[in-house]
């Protein structure tokens, strides 16, 4: 899994801080890190007030330098600069990516968006949906010499998602690095006017809810405990983004792994997408799979809810 990983880079700290979690994974998986700059058309030479390489002689020397840092650890590395002049980063990475045979992609958050950002959506969010690899994303804040050690890793249960691909990357990434697992099912406070039109109903369709959640739990705890992993399952009441950033918090979640239907920009605040308020948060690292059924599957476990 993951034999080889794309690592765009800009030259600036904000983007190297993904670079000890790359490194962390390649020494265990004995990946490849394809290290890649994609140069912009118009692009400033300054981008969240550091420096942004514009030409290609400087990206090459750059990149050359980070690959020679990765061999130096042991580590085997690559570097490319794309030379075509992207209007669009995020496609750029996605057409690299395919290129270059990337099981992953790894990359930064580069902190406070602006408006267009957040009706666009962020880079990584953006190739997410528009392509299939998965993101190791690290979010504004941890710093190029934040440490990286995977021993704990949070994995929130939608069971709207299709959710063997990410649950195939926790077991193979569990059992390298010998992490603990919690599986985490946040049920949702019920529709306001609906508690307050038909409360004894809404009470019993949350409890049946909730139990039926606590089965399926289980069973997937069950599944991966039989693989050998050490694996603790938990269900807790309230908004799933706030549970996720709070049992974090609390107890030190090294790698979040969210599956996402990949949506951005104002469809995403409309439908209160969890990726988008947990990449928000400092600090946080995320391994983010693309559920290219999920908007599919949310709408049928809609109707199945409805029906009931």
């Amino acid at each position: 899994m993951f034999e080889r990983i794309l690592v765009p880079l800009d030259g600036s700290s904000l983007a190297e801080a993904i670079m000890p979690v790359a490194h962390a994974l390649a020494q265990r998986l004995s990946s490849t890190l394809v290290l890649v700059h994609v140069l912009e058309r118009d692009a400033d030479d300054r981008v969240h007030g550091e420096r942004h390489l514009t030409e290609a002689a400087d990206a090459r020397a750059y990149l050359e330098r980070e690959r020679d840092a990765c061999r130096a650890l042991g580590i085997a590395a690559d570097a490319h600069v794309d030379v075509r002049g992207a209007r669009d980063v995020a496609d750029a990475i996605d057409e690299l990516a395919a290129a270059h045979e990337a099981s992953l992609v790894a990359m930064s958050a580069h902190g406070r968006q602006t408006l267009r950002d957040r009706l666009i959506g962020p880079i990584a969010q953006r190739a997410l949906r528009d392509g299939t690899t998965p993101v190791l994303l690290r979010t504004a804040g941890a710093g190029v010499d934040a440490p990286f050690a995977l021993r704990e890793i949070l994995v929130p249960i939608d069971f709207r998602h299709t959710l063997t691909d990410a649950l195939d990357a926790v077991d193979a990434l569990a059992r390298v690095f010998d992490a603990r697992v919690t599986l985490l099912y946040a049920a949702e406070r019920p529709d306001p006017l609906q508690a307050r039109l038909l409360p004894g109903s809404s009470a019993m369709l949350r409890a049946f809810e909730r139990r039926r959640a606590r089965r399926r739990l289980q069973a997937l705890a069950t599944r991966l405990r039989r693989s050998g992993l050490r694996v603790d399952a938990m269900t807790v009441k309230g908004a799933a983004a706030n549970a996720v950033v709070e049992h974090a918090r609390e107890h030190g979640a090294d790698l979040i792994v969210l599956v996402t239907h990949g949506r951005v920009g104002l469809t995403a605040w409309y439908e209160n997408s969890i990726m988008a308020r947990v990449v928000a948060q400092p600090a946080l690292t995320l391994l983010l799979v693309r559920d290219a059924n999920g908007a599919a599957t949310a709408d049928l476990h809609d109707r199945e809810r409805r029906s009931r």
